[in-house]
C-alpha cells in the first residue's frame, strides 16, 4: 500500500515539475518576445522629434534629368524645426524604378543604389551637387540621430524629376517622320497594287528603315556605351605627401562599373604620430568625356576619415578630386577612374522599336486608304467619273 502510495506521489511531483517547467518556458518566451517588440520600437522611435528635410535647387520639377547640376541639401530638424548641430546622418538614395512601356537614358541605372553616406553633420545639414541621370522618382532611405548610437529611420520626400522635355518633342517628331514615311509608302503601294505591280524600290526602302530602327534603338536609348567587359576588382589606393600630412584615396573596384555603387574612402594621417587628423573632405567627380561636374560635396570626418558610395551611371572615363581641408593645411589628390560599360540588351531595345513600327504601319495603312479612295475616284466607283 505505502509502495503505491510513493509511486503515486513521486508520479504526481513529475506532473507537476514538467507543467512547471513548461509555465517557465512560455513566460521566457513571452518575455523575450516583449524585450524583441520595445527594443525595436525605442529603435525606431529613438528620435521621434527629429525631421529631415531635403531641398533643391533649381527646384524638382524644373530639374532636367543628365543636364542639369542640381544643388541639394538635406537637414536634420528639432522639433522646433531648428537645425541640429552634430548630428548623424544615414543616406542611400536609389534611382527610380523602370516601367515595362519606356525605358530611359540609363537602363542599367532602373532601380540600384546611386549614393550613400554615413557620418556627421556639424551644422545639420548634407550639401551636394549632383546631376540625376533619369526621369522618375528617386526613393531617399534615411536615419537620423543626435549620436551615432541613437540613430532611427525617417521618412524624406522623394525628388520627382520629369522627364527631358526636348527628347519628348523629339520622340514626337520621329514618330511624325515615320507615319509620314509610312504614309507615303503606303500611298506607293496601293496605287502598285491596283496596277498589279508593286515598285521594288518602295520594298527596298521598307526593309532599310526596318533594319535601321532594329539596330539603332538600344544605341539611342543607352548611354552605357557598346562593349561588356571584366574589370579589375582589386581596389586602386592613391597616396599623396604635403605639409607634414597624407592623405590615402582608396576606391574600390578599380574599374568601376555601371549598375553596381563604387566604395570610396578618404583618410588624413599626421605623418609625424601615424595617427588620424580631424578634416573636411571636399569631393569632385568630373565626366571627361562631357567635361562637366557630375558630383561635388563637402564631407565632415571629426576622426579623420569618411567614406561614401557612389555609382558611375555613364560608362565613360571621370576623374575623382579629394582636398582635406585641417587645421594644419590641406592636401589634394586626383585619380582617373575607368567606367565599365554595359551594351544595351534585347529587352531594352524591345520597349522602344514596337512603337516606331507601329508608327511606321499606321501610315502605310493610311497612305494605302488614302491610294484607294483616289482610285475609285478615277475608275467611277465612288458615283461616276468626275466631269
Amino acid at each position: 500500500m505505502y509502495e503505491n502510495l510513493n509511486e503515486q506521489t513521486h508520479e504526481t511531483a513529475n506532473v507537476t515539475a514538467n507543467v512547471t517547467l513548461i509555465t517557465a518556458s512560455c513566460c521566457l518566451l513571452a518575455l523575450a518576445c516583449a524585450c524583441l517588440f520595445c527594443t525595436e520600437t525605442a529603435r525606431a522611435q529613438s528620435n521621434p522629434e527629429l525631421t529631415v528635410t531635403i531641398e533643391s535647387q533649381p527646384a524638382a520639377d524644373a530639374i532636367i534629368p543628365d543636364v542639369s547640376l542640381t544643388a541639394t541639401t538635406l537637414r536634420v530638424l528639432d522639433a522646433a524645426g531648428n537645425p541640429v548641430p552634430d548630428a548623424h546622418l544615414r543616406l542611400r538614395l536609389d534611382a527610380p524604378v523602370g516601367n515595362a512601356w519606356f525605358s530611359t537614358d540609363f537602363p542599367f541605372v532602373e532601380g540600384t543604389t546611386l549614393l550613400a553616406f554615413d557620418g556627421p553633420l556639424p551644422e545639420g545639414e548634407l550639401n551636394f551637387d549632383y546631376i540625376f541621370p533619369i526621369r522618375g522618382s528617386y526613393q531617399i532611405v534615411a536615419e537620423a540621430g543626435r549620436t551615432a548610437d541613437s540613430m532611427g529611420p525617417v521618412a524624406v520626400d522623394p525628388i520627382v524629376v520629369s522627364e527631358n522635355g526636348a527628347k519628348i518633342r523629339n520622340f514626337i517628331l520621329l514618330l511624325a517622320l515615320l507615319v509620314l514615311f509610312g504614309l507615303i509608302a503606303g500611298y506607293m503601294i496601293g496605287r502598285g497594287t491596283r496596277r498589279h505591280t508593286v515598285s521594288p524600290a518602295v520594298v527596298a526602302l521598307i526593309i532599310v528603315v526596318s533594319a535601321l530602327l532594329l539596330s539603332g534603338t538600344g544605341h539611342a536609348l543607352a548611354h552605357e556605351g557598346e562593349e561588356d567587359g571584366q574589370g579589375d576588382d582589386a581596389a586602386l589606393i592613391v597616396n599623396v605627401d604635403g605639409e607634414g600630412l597624407t592623405l590615402s584615396l582608396q576606391i574600390s573596384p578599380r574599374d568601376a562599373q555601371v549598375g553596381t555603387p563604387s566604395f570610396i574612402w578618404f583618410e588624413l594621417v599626421d605623418d609625424e604620430t601615424s595617427r588620424p587628423v580631424a578634416a573636411d573632405f571636399e569631393v569632385e567627380i568630373d565626366h571627361l568625356d562631357d567635361d562637366h561636374t557630375v558630383f561635388s560635396s563637402l564631407l565632415s570626418a571629426p576622426t579623420g576619415e569618411a567614406s561614401m558610395a557612389f555609382q558611375f551611371v555613364d560608362g565613360a572615363e571621370h576623374e575623382l578630386h579629394v582636398t582635406a581641408l585641417a587645421d594644419r593645411g590641406q592636401v589634394a589628390a586626383s585619380t582617373h577612374v575607368d567606367v565599365i560599360a554595359l551594351d544595351s540588351s534585347a529587352a531594352v531595345k524591345m520597349k522602344a522599336l514596337p512603337y516606331l513600327l507601329l508608327a511606321v504601319l499606321a501610315g502605310i495603312l493610311i497612305g494605302m486608304a488614302l491610294s484607294g479612295r483616289r482610285g475609285r475616284r478615277w475608275t467611277g466607283q465612288d458615283g461616276g467619273v468626275p466631269a
